[in-house]
């Protein structure tokens, strides 16, 4: 009888194991955001790797350590990007997960992350916080003690004793009288003749120069058409830019175009765009109003335009503007993400 027992206990705790072991498991989908994420934040592409990441730690919030490594490296792909209290709030996350499972020293982080992210933690966490997690200061370098500067006195000089010699009395000497100088002869002064007065010449007149039509020409403002151009070159410009994955340098030529006087319709548009990729919501909408309402075949910039309004926490306007453009809009994988997210499409 007591071996049956023992059986079944065996049995039973083999199952528990199994079962554990199966709800530790991560989704696939969300472990292969994760690594497509990690990937992109290697290679520079921040923008993308920030939307990998963030829906790859809503996943993996019951894995303490692969959202633990999610938050790393979604912390430092904020910090590349500007976006510093986004930052702040990664490491925050971070740290909690660190709290309940301590696994910052084993999880599967490159050096420069690991070293970057360090730097961060020092600056985001108030010291309260970063003494519960101790493996987050390994790369912070303690401030300096103040040096003890030691001024070495100079002893003083010994007393110089003076001795005085006596002083020999000196005979009284005569008074010697001496007769006054006579006065010097009074000389009178002498009365200089005055300069002469020089005649000033009257100013002579400069030459008025005639400047021909060719040199006045030379002197006029750019003409409209020179300055669509060169917009269009700085659009290029940004484009190549965050090919190259410079982010924020691709930001700030789209800024600066915003600020532009007399840009055309088409012109505004991808400059709202840009900035749209950009992650710059707020600023994108603002160009996008500029531009409304929203004409046929620019879907597209609807699409643009529903995503700033989501960003920014208009979830009503954005599902407005993403379903009247749907019909229209090509399927990506950034349409996908942005449908399940507004619309709860898949």
């Amino acid at each position: 009888m007591v071996i049956v027992k023992i059986v079944r206990i065996s049995v039973i705790a083999a199952a528990l194991v199994v079962f554990a072991s199966a709800s530790q498991a991560s989704d696939p989908f969300y472990t292969s955001l994760l690594t497509r994420g990690v990937s992109d934040a290697q290679r520079g592409d921040f923008f993308k790797a920030v939307k990998e990441l963030r829906i790859a730690a809503f996943g993996l919030v019951d894995n303490s350590s692969e959202y633990l490594r999610a938050q790393v490296y979604l912390a430092n792909a904020f910090e590349h990007l500007g976006r510093h209290p986004e930052a702040a709030a990664a490491v925050e996350k971070a740290s909690l997960a660190e709290r309940i499972e301590s696994a910052y020293a084993s999880v599967a982080i490159d050096p420069d992350t690991r070293k970057a992210f360090e730097a961060l933690a020092v600056k985001a966490l108030r010291p309260e916080q970063l003494a519960m997690v101790p493996a987050f200061r390994k790369g912070a370098v303690p401030a300096p003690a103040p040096a003890v500067v030691v001024v070495a006195q100079k002893p003083a000089p010994p007393p110089v004793v003076v001795t005085q010699k006596p002083v020999a009395e000196k005979p009284i000497e005569k008074p010697v009288v001496v007769a006054p100088k006579p006065a010097p002869p009074v000389q009178k002064p002498v009365v200089q003749a005055p300069p002469p007065v020089q005649q000033q010449r009257p100013p002579q007149q400069q030459p008025v120069v005639i400047e021909s039509p060719l040199v006045a020409a030379s002197k006029h403002q750019p003409s409209q058409s020179s300055a669509a151009l060169d917009a269009s070159l700085q659009i290029a410009d940004a484009q190549r830019l965050l090919n190259e994955g410079k982010i924020l340098a691709a930001r700030q030529v789209y800024l600066r175009l915003m600020q532009v006087d007399g840009l055309g319709r088409s012109t505004m548009l991808d400059v709202a765009k840009g900035l749209n990729l950009t992650s710059a919501w707020r600023e994108s909408s603002v160009a996008y109003q500029k531009a409304m309402p929203f004409r046929s075949g620019e879907e597209i910039h609807q699409f643009y335009e529903s995503v700033n309004r989501y960003e920014l926490g208009d979830v009503a306007a954005a599902r407005d503007l993403l379903t009247r453009a749907l019909p229209a809009l090509p399927v990506t994988r950034e349409t996908s993400l942005y449908k399940a997210k507004i619309l709860g499409m898949p």
